[in-house]
């Protein structure tokens, strides 16, 4: 099971334990992705979605705090771009619904973001405008797109949690995004979904290690290649002059290098007698190149 699914099951598994966290909830979802629809005479409060779990939430929810109001499930096949199975929830529009879900002022859901009230909002605001990314691949958490005039509200209660999320506008819609790794984690604790952060934890941390481990071994490779590179230069121009032509302290690590064609230089000053030091065989291989050079020059 991949992350994404097994968080939105944590999630869709989490039962308000009050009717003020039902209703909390129940705004999250409706006032991120639920729309006003009109069907012959009356209005509807609508919230569509591909994952039939997230309905059947939604119902649970509406039954709980809406149970006199009539309701419809839909089904619709869509084509395009959002290609597939949509399920709706339409719910008989009530007008105490303007103030109640901040339709006509958004600052009305502060009251419902204070409190224990506030995860459940924010939760269920996830649950129909959530997006998290594979933390193997990268670090992702966005939600939207969102109406404009609850984004900033959102902005603010985040904030005073210390889960500074940024804003951006694309293609004229509002989201709101993290791509730091522990303020993802934090929020997924924060909306209760604990399994998927200890899961998230851990991946991250795999990912860190297999990062580590990747760029160690693109150093070890690298300085690899420049070893045998190095030395493949340097015996090169030693065939071209006899070693006997050589001042009798350049001779041992001449030799060396030829005897030890893939060792690094630390590794020749360690054969030599008495030992090196890597800055010391350095010097003495350049020393060597440049009188082969003069006698290439003669």
């Amino acid at each position: 099971m991949d992350f994404r699914t097994f968080l939105k099951d944590e999630i869709y598994a989490q039962i308000p334990s009050s009717l003020p966290m039902c209703r909390a909830e129940w705004w999250g979802i409706f006032r991120g992705g639920g729309t006003i629809k009109r069907r012959e005479s009356n209005s509807y409060l609508s919230f569509s979605h591909t994952d039939l779990s997230l309905i059947k939430k939604c119902l649970w929810l509406k039954n709980k705090l809406y149970p006199h109001l009539p309701h419809f499930l839909l089904q619709k096949e869509k084509r395009g771009i959002n290609a597939g199975k949509w399920y709706s929830l339409d719910i008989l529009w009530e007008e105490n619904f303007w103030e109640e879900g901040g339709f006509s002022d958004a600052s009305l859901l502060k009251d419902m973001l204070e409190g224990k009230t506030a995860r459940a909002f924010l939760r269920g605001l996830f649950e129909a405008r959530g997006y998290i990314s594979d933390p193997l691949h990268h670090y992702h958490l966005e939600i939207g797109p969102l109406p404009s005039d609850l984004v900033f509200v959102v902005l603010e209660h985040l904030e005073e949690k210390n889960l500074p999320f940024q804003f951006r506008e694309r293609k004229k819609e509002n989201y709101i995004y993290t791509k730091n790794s522990s303020v993802i984690g934090s929020f997924l604790h924060y909306l209760g979904a604990s399994q998927a952060y200890l899961q998230w934890e851990k991946l991250a941390i795999e990912k860190s290690t297999i990062n580590d481990l990747t760029r160690w071994v693109n150093w070890e490779t690298a300085n690899l290649e420049r070893t045998v590179n190095s030395s493949l230069r340097q015996r090169q121009k030693l065939q071209e002059i006899n070693l006997d032509s050589l001042p009798p302290r350049l001779q041992e690590v001449a030799r060396l290098r030829l005897e030890h064609p893939y060792a690094s230089l630390r590794e020749i000053g360690d054969l030599c007698s008495p030992p090196l030091s890597k800055s010391g065989v350095y010097h003495r291989l350049r020393e060597i190149e440049k009188i082969i050079e003069e006698q290439g020059k003669k």
